[in-house]
């Protein structure tokens, strides 16, 4: 043993040892080129989708528009039949949609949701609103809310 640390109290020797020596620090960089080729594909993936995410928004703002004039419509049968009109024109073609009328309107707007919205009564009325005072008891909201958030245009249904 060595002589000076004799007579030393542990506290005395403790003190006397050397730091242990920190290791270097970690890398967060990827060690391999596999996990940047990972990365990179992660966030283009990410980009692809946020693209799609937008353009899908930007591609459906008729439909939002329509379910504000909707809410401001308050069951006005006349305004409602303008924005369903309104909104079928920004959704398909002008020619295809345009002329139609009578049976031909509301049958069209049922080809086009999943789940036909209008009955053969609700589409008689649909196709009087213009001409005739509609009957108290006559909703039509929400089956114009329903065919304007669910109706598919030929992007949407792969036609």
């Amino acid at each position: 043993m060595n002589e000076e640390l004799k007579g030393l109290s542990l506290a005395e020797l403790l003190d006397r040892l050397e730091p242990i020596p920190e290791p270097a620090p970690v890398s967060m960089l990827p060690q391999t080129g596999g996990w940047v080729i990972l990365g990179l594909l992660l966030g283009a993936m990410l980009i692809s989708v946020c693209i799609a995410l937008w353009k899908y928004w930007r591609r459906n703002g008729y439909r939002r528009t329509a379910i504000d004039e909707i809410d401001a419509a308050r069951h006005d049968p006349v305004a409602l039949a303008r924005i369903l009109r309104r909104t079928a024109l920004a959704a398909y073609p002008r020619e295809q949609v345009a002329s139609l009328s009578g049976r031909d309107w509301w049958q069209f707007l049922n080809a086009n949701c999943p789940k036909p919205p209008f009955t053969e009564e609700d589409g008689t009325l649909l196709s009087k609103i213009p001409y005739q005072k509609m009957p108290d008891d006559f909703q039509l909201t929400p089956a114009v809310r329903y065919w304007v958030k669910h109706h598919q245009t030929k992007v949407e249904s792969g036609r």
